[in-house]
């Protein structure tokens, strides 16, 4: 049991930081300096497949710690939950931010 529950938390943890590093390089290979309908493309394909794996691995490690209860899965929803309370964050100030900047744009 332990093993199967690490090997699901292993797939939570790749499709977390590993999709993205890896569609990273593949829209990057695609891009060479040249802006076109293919680089916008590549871009926005990049993404989808980064959002799709961040809900998988979300969701595969809740099942993990609803099946298995073990710590590995725990740890991993708190580390994906600090990271999507820092990106919400970063949003709000990005806003304010901007918000602020139109009172010296005009």
């Amino acid at each position: 049991m332990k093993k199967k529950s690490d090997m699901y938390c292993i797939i939570s943890l790749l499709c977390m930081f590993g999709v993205p590093i890896v569609t990273f390089f593949i829209t990057g290979l695609f891009a060479n300096g040249d802006i076109s309908i293919a680089t916008a493309t590549a871009n926005m394909t990049g993404r989808m497949i980064n959002f799709a794996a961040y809900i998988a691995a979300w969701v595969i490690a809740i099942q993990t710690r609803i099946h298995y209860k073990d710590r590995f899965s725990k740890t991993l929803i708190i580390i994906y939950s600090i990271l999507l309370a820092l990106i919400i964050i970063g949003i709000i100030l990005l806003v304010a931010v901007l918000a602020g900047m139109t009172k010296y744009w005009g």
